[in-house]
C-alpha cells in the first residue's frame, strides 16, 4: 500500500500517511476528522460524499451508506462501479455487498476476472480481488458463487469464509475443505485463523465431504481446530461415527 499525502480540509496542513484504501489518518496539526464528520452525518449528506474531492472521504461514505443499507445510495453507487470498472474506489464495492445489489454483479464479477492482471496503483489500492470475491459472496446469486468458487479457495478472507456457511452445496463444501486441510495449523502467512472458520463453517454446510474434511481435523495439534471439528461434527449429526 503506499503513502498518501493529503490536505486537511480545515486548516490546509498538508501531511502524508500510510493508505490502505479506506483509513483516513486526522490531521496532525489541527486534529480534523473527516470520519467522525461523517459518522455523524445524515443519509443526504453522505450520499453528497460520494462524490467529494477527498478519496478517503469517498471511500468511507460509501462504505457507512452500505453498512446502513441505505437504498437511495444503490443507482449512484452502481453508475460509479459502472463508470470506473477495475478503478472504482473500495468502498463502494463494500458497499454494494452489504446492501446485497444484485444488479452489480456482472461488473464485479468482470473485475473479478481481470484478477492477477491488476498492475495500477488504483487496483493495489483494492488489495487485488479480495473485496470483490467478498461482495459477491455476500450478494450470493448463482454467478457471483460460481465466479468465487473458480477463484483459490487459499485466498479468501475469513468474511468470505464465514459468509460461504450460508450456501448448502457440495462445491462450496470442497472449497471450505480445501481451506481447512491445506493451511497449515501453525500457518503465519495463510492464518491458521481461517482454518477456525473454515472448519466452523463446515459444519454449518454439512454433507459427507463436510464430514470427512473435519474428521481430519480432529486431531489438530492447535485445540482451536480440534475444537471447532469436534462442535461442526456434533451440529452435522456426525460426532458419533468412527
Amino acid at each position: 500500500m503506499p503513502n498518501v499525502i493529503t490536505t486537511c480540509e480545515k486548516c490546509g496542513c498538508r501531511y502524508e500517511y500510510f493508505f490502505d484504501g479506506l483509513t483516513y489518518l486526522p490531521c496532525p496539526k489541527c486534529g480534523f476528522d473527516p470520519i467522525g464528520d461523517l459518522e455523524r452525518a445524515g443519509t443526504i449528506d453522505l450520499i453528497k460524499q460520494l462524490h467529494d474531492s477527498n478519496m478517503s472521504t469517498r471511500n468511507n461514505a460509501a462504505v457507512m451508506l452500505g453498512e446502513r443499507h441505505v437504498q437511495e445510495a444503490v443507482e449512484p453507487l452502481l453508475a460509479m462501479l459502472r463508470e470506473e470498472g477495475a478503478g472504482v474506489e473500495p468502498g463502494v464495492i463494500i458497499a454494494l455487498g452489504h446492501l446485497r445489489e444484485k444488479r452489480a454483479v456482472d461488473n464485479l464479477v468482470s473485475i473479478l476476472y481481470q484478477g492477477k492482471n491488476w498492475r495500477t496503483e488504483r487496483a493495489r489500492l483494492m488489495d487485488g480481488p479480495g473485496r470483490v470475491i467478498d461482495a459477491l459472496v455476500q450478494i450470493g446469486t448463482d454467478e457471483a458463487l460460481e465466479a468465487v468458487l473458480a477463484t483459490d479457495a487459499l485466498d479468501f478472507s475469513i468474511n468470505t469464509i464465514r459468509e460461504l456457511s450460508r450456501f448448502k452445496c457440495e462445491k462450496v463444501a470442497a472449497a471450505l475443505a480445501k481451506v481447512a486441510l491445506e493451511i497449515g495449523d501453525d500457518d503465519c502467512w495463510y492464518g491458521w485463523e481461517k482454518v477456525v472458520v473454515a472448519v466452523e463453517s463446515l459444519g454449518e454446510v454439512g454433507g459427507e465431504l463436510a464430514i470427512s474434511a473435519l474428521k481430519g481435523k480432529l486431531d489438530s495439534s492447535r485445540k482451536q481446530i480440534a475444537l471447532a471439528a469436534r462442535k461442526s461434527l456434533d451440529k452435522i449429526g456426525a460426532g458419533a461415527c468412527p
